[in-house]
């Protein structure tokens, strides 16, 4: 089993990070707010705030995938990530 998480950026948040992804180191399962916070770390300094507040919860407004099921942002807080679980972070969708 792989002990690592791999969280994939898409559109303006893969543009601003210049990269698609990024793979954390995990030995155990984690809440999502312990592991947005492991994340807030293996980030760039000036591109944390893309993608997390200064409490380190996820910004309002972006779309979180949990091995590509989309959590309900109010839910967040109690979602568990495991070791090898894959997170992508995409800003929302613009119609048109």
């Amino acid at each position: 089993m792989a002990r690592e998480v791999k969280v994939l950026f898409f559109a303006s948040l893969r543009e601003h990070l210049g990269r698609d992804e990024v793979v954390i180191p995990l030995k155990s399962p984690c809440s999502m707010k312990e592991f947005l916070s492991i994340l807030w770390c293996a980030l760039p300094e000036n591109a944390r705030h893309l993608i997390l507040s200064n409490e380190r919860s996820l910004r309002e407004g972006l779309l979180i995938f949990l091995n590509r099921a989309l959590i309900d942002p109010k839910k967040v807080d109690s979602i568990v990530v495991s070791p090898g679980a894959e997170l992508a972070i995409a800003p929302p969708a613009s119609g048109g």
